[in-house]
């Protein structure tokens, strides 16, 4: 029955002012308001106890009551004033005044939506769900809400945009631990990332973030500073696009390439693209950012594939994914001891710090017998081993100022790697005997050193966390097997094993490089004075007893 003809068969006229009891006032199953009973709920019954309802609610025809103490009696939808009902119901009144008025659903909604909106109180996922039943039901676009309503586009589609925010991002916000603009921060990610993206940002950004929850990020920044408590919108908001968005202008693909994944097309005209939503991603500074991991993830595969075949085609060999993860354990970026140099990086092994050896090696890189191969972050790479680069200098026609093959110390890679291991001896032996030195004095244990500790081994590099677990036979990511040590180690030695690994990733960090000409580092220098160790007589001895080691081994491959 319309609510009109309701109105006549009552003989009510539209907008008269009735006493209605609350017991026959059902609530509006349209209204987005959800949240009635607040900390300041209490005070207001306090209130309608003692002066009754002073501002009459909004309330339209719903039939009549057909069974129960009530049958026959007419019935009323709430449309506005849901606190007040509430509260009168709660303080046993037996009446509230009422404004009755003809309405149909898009007109209650619509009011209901208005009226919640100069409510302080009001969540923004209840207006944002006011907002969504208005576009669905009743075929409402965000341009017109924003005018109905008086508020920008941008914040409509904002608040449309925190209804994509999955449970446990939704809890938080609820609770009122994380405020509507980093909730929005959040829900601009894909589902798949969100609560790990929550998580991170009420734990300041400490944890480390598993690759598998996070988009495969083509940078990865360890400069960001954590926090020792949730994260501000501005600290959130850095927080949220170094780890979780895709900059295409570092895409190991063409954006604007049509044919790369035919169903999406090119990227510039692509709605998930920063730059097509300004309204959502306002403080996005970059307008080539990528929202869609997927199909980043199906382009990145597909220019992949492509590239890999027109190699193949040219006689060149293609390096599987497990190769490379050899290769690259850290990210985009050969080890220091890798067999292969990198086309891309600094002509270092040519003491050309500033050209890339591409640049260096000019046309002579189209003869080279070249290795492609993709990094566990997606970028692609032409390798050279380093045994071949002689030859291609040769072949290039360039007079090399660092030792080559034509010097007297023989193959250079062969010299380089000899030079690793010598350097890998005294590194060992020096680290050792720190070790060694610091186990003989009994230091009382600070309550800094599981900060120091947590400091060191997060800033530290990788090649230094990765030879400490090595040297004590962890299992597992360097990093994270280092932390499982420390947390399964009993209360009352935990404290010696952290002074430990405070000693030893120091002195790891003071281990110079292979081209290093330096005997050691600041940091292990600084332990050695502290112990009283001449390290050069440490590195001296270390020598001399892997020289008797091999000695035997050379004397019975002459015999043969």
């Amino acid at each position: 029955m319309e609510a009109t003809t309701q109105l006549q068969e009552l003989k009510i006229a539209v907008g008269t002012l009735i006493f209605v009891d609350p017991k026959v006032i059902v609530e509006s199953k349209t209204n987005p308001r959800r949240t009635v009973k607040d900390a300041s709920f209490g005070d207001l019954v306090a209130s309608v106890a003692e002066q009754g309802v002073l501002q009459p609610v909004l309330v339209r025809p719903a039939g009549t009551i057909s069974s129960g103490a009530y049958a026959g009696q007419n019935r009323y939808e709430l449309v506005a004033g849901h606190r007040r009902v509430a509260a009168a119901r709660e303080a046993a009144l037996e009446s509230v005044p009422c404004f009755v008025r003809d309405l149909d659903d898009k007109q209650a909604l619509e009011i209901q939506v208005i009226e919640n909106l100069q409510r302080s109180d009001l969540h923004p996922l209840e207006e944002a769900q006011g907002y969504r039943q208005l576009i669905d039901q009743h075929g409402y676009t965000p341009e017109q809400l924003a005018d109905r309503v008086g508020k920008s586009k941008g914040y409509i589609y904002a608040r449309l945009k925190l209804g994509a925010l999955t449970p446990a991002a939704r809890e938080p916000f609820l609770e009122g631990k994380v405020d509507a603009s980093i909730a929005l921060l959040i829900a601009r990610l894909p589902v798949q990332f969100q609560d790990e993206a929550t998580k991170q940002i009420l734990a300041g950004g400490y944890e480390e973030i598993p690759q598998a929850k996070r988009p495969p990020n083509l940078e990865d920044d360890d400069s960001f500073q954590h926090a020792a408590r949730p994260l501000t919108y501005r600290e959130a908001s850095r927080f949220v696009q170094r780890y979780f968005m895709l900059r295409l202008d570092r895409a190991p693909f063409d954006p604007k390439d049509l044919k790369l994944v035919p169903a999406a097309g090119a990227c510039a005209a692509c709605p998930k693209r920063t730059g097509n939503q300004p309204e959502l991603f306002g403080d996005v500074k970059s307008a080539d950012v990528c929202t869609d991991p997927d199909c980043f993830g199906k382009k990145r595969e597909a220019a992949w594939r492509a590239w890999a075949a027109a190699e193949e085609a040219k006689g060149r060999k293609v390096l599987d994914d497990k190769e490379a993860r050899k290769l690259f354990p850290y990210g985009d970026e050969l080890t220091y001891d890798s067999p292969y140099i990198d086309l891309a990086s600094p002509a270092q092994e040519l003491q050309e710090y500033r050209k890339t050896y591409r640049g260096v090696l000019g046309k002579a890189v189209a003869a080279a017998p070249i290795a492609i191969v993709r990094d566990p972050r997606g970028g692609i790479h032409e390798l050279i081993a380093k045994k071949d680069l002689p030859a291609v200098v040769k072949a290039a026609g360039l007079k090399v100022r660092a030792p080559s093959a034509r010097s007297s110390g023989g193959d250079y890679a062969a010299k380089q790697a000899r030079a690793a291991k010598i350097r890998k001896v005294k590194n060992r032996a020096m680290v050792l005997a720190v070790l060694e030195a610091a186990a003989k004095r009994d230091y009382p244990v600070d309550v800094l050193f599981p900060i120091v500790v947590e400091s060191i081994l997060s800033h530290s590099w990788h090649d230094v966390v990765s030879e400490v677990a090595k040297r004590r036979e962890l299992t597992g990511r360097g990093e994270e097997s280092i932390r499982k040590a420390i947390a399964a180690e009993p209360e009352k030695t935990r404290p010696r094993l952290q002074r430990e690994l405070l000693f030893e990733l120091l002195a790891t960090r003071g281990c110079p490089g292979s081209y290093s000409t330096e005997l050691a580092g600041t940091e292990l220098r600084a332990a050695a004075k502290a112990f009283g160790l001449d390290l050069s007589k440490v590195a001296a001895r270390a020598l001399a007893e892997a020289s008797k080691k091999k000695a035997p081994a050379k004397k019975k491959a002459k015999r043969g």
